[in-house]
């Protein structure tokens, strides 16, 4: 039966308000962790520091510590008692009960991210399988970082479980649908100490968008700052850093590796 014409506009505007709250609903940003002192997340929860080697001692952790909003995991990674690996890190639940939350709509992450010395760190997203994070065969990606935090944007999309792992490989919808910790580490020997930084961590349910040539430049016009509306600080008083959208290829370890 056709439609009334009187009925006509109150389809279109009904269409135009689901399309609208469609596209709102697609650039829902999910958070996870801001931090604060001591060294906990701005949702109560423990932070979590890693320190594993082949053998013991090589990889250790001496100081824990948030300055300017950015969690520091200060420690060493050597090779002194013959390991073949070694890692340094960090790795963080969502709430302080560590409950999983079903992140499955996701499709980018925001993270800071900084080292003393310039290096690639490994971003891992966990799920509460012990047996499978014991094995370190949840979903991860390689980000080269350099001394200055930087947010960076993440296509959800580059993590993908360790070519080795087989069967006990969790993929990534397997991991996002019940995820439970995002953790950072370092494994690159150094005859200096590690010092890793993490800030905010938030999840992004829309792809990052392609970043136009000019636009860095746009928002640093001195007219534009006196109407800029203050940001909210969810947590103590952060440093800007600057943005980053990464570039990722797939290196000789079958792992995404992101500039």
């Amino acid at each position: 039966m056709p439609m009334p014409s009187s009925l006509a506009p109150l389809r279109l505007l009904l269409a135009a308000v689901l399309a609208a709250t469609g596209c709102a609903a697609a650039a829902t940003e999910r958070h996870w962790a801001t931090f604060v002192p001591p060294a906990h997340s701005d949702s109560g929860a423990a932070v979590d520091t890693l320190a594993m080697s082949e053998r013991p001692g090589d990889a250790q952790v001496s100081k824990v510590a948030v300055v300017d909003g950015l969690l520091q995991v200060t420690g060493r990674i050597g090779n002194a008692n013959g390991s073949g690996w070694s890692t340094l890190g960090m790795d963080v639940p969502a709430d302080a009960a560590a409950r999983p939350v079903d992140m499955s709509t996701a499709r980018s992450l925001h993270i800071r991210l900084a080292a003393a010395t310039p290096q690639v760190l490994r971003i891992r997203l966990k799920g509460p399988d012990r047996r499978i994070a014991a094995a370190g065969c949840y979903p991860v990606m390689m980000q080269r970082v350099t001394a200055e935090p930087t947010d960076y944007t993440i296509p959800l999309e580059a993590f993908s479980a360790e070519t080795w792992c087989g069967d006990l490989a969790a993929t990534l919808p397997q991991t996002l649908v019940a995820l439970s910790r995002v953790e950072v580490t370092a494994n690159t020997v150094l005859d200096a100490p590690q010092v890793l930084s993490v800030g905010r961590i938030d999840f992004d349910d829309a792809l990052p968008a392609p970043r136009a040539a000019a636009t860095p430049d746009a928002p640093r016009k001195a007219a534009a700052r006196p109407a800029a509306k203050p940001q909210p600080a969810p947590a103590p008083a952060v440093k800007p850093a600057p943005a980053r959208q990464v570039v990722c290829e797939r290196n000789h370890l079958g792992l995404m590796m992101c500039y």
